[in-house]
């Protein structure tokens, strides 16, 4: 599918969310799926961030629920980043 997706985008550069939250070319993620995974949670942080910053606030809550899992996150004016499945 991400190479129906890139070819529908026209020359515009397609990028596909990672799971730490910043962003690979289509070409890498189709050969390392794995930096995908938790592409989800991970996009619902940082779109928050940016719809939060327009909106006039600096800290949030964020909170994705699915039908098997829940993600809460804390936005306090940055995103931080860790390699721990606990914190």
């Amino acid at each position: 599918y991400l190479d129906r997706l890139e070819k529908e985008s026209g020359a515009v550069d397609f990028r596909v969310m990672q799971s730490n939250g910043g962003s690979i070319r289509a070409s890498q993620a189709r050969r390392e799926a794995v930096r995908c995974v938790l592409s989800g949670p991970a996009g619902g942080v940082v779109g928050a961030g940016y719809v939060g910053q327009a909106a006039g606030f600096d800290h949030l809550l964020t909170f994705d629920m699915g039908g098997t899992s829940t993600d809460v996150s804390l936005y306090a004016g940055d995103i931080q980043v860790t390699t721990e499945s606990e914190i």
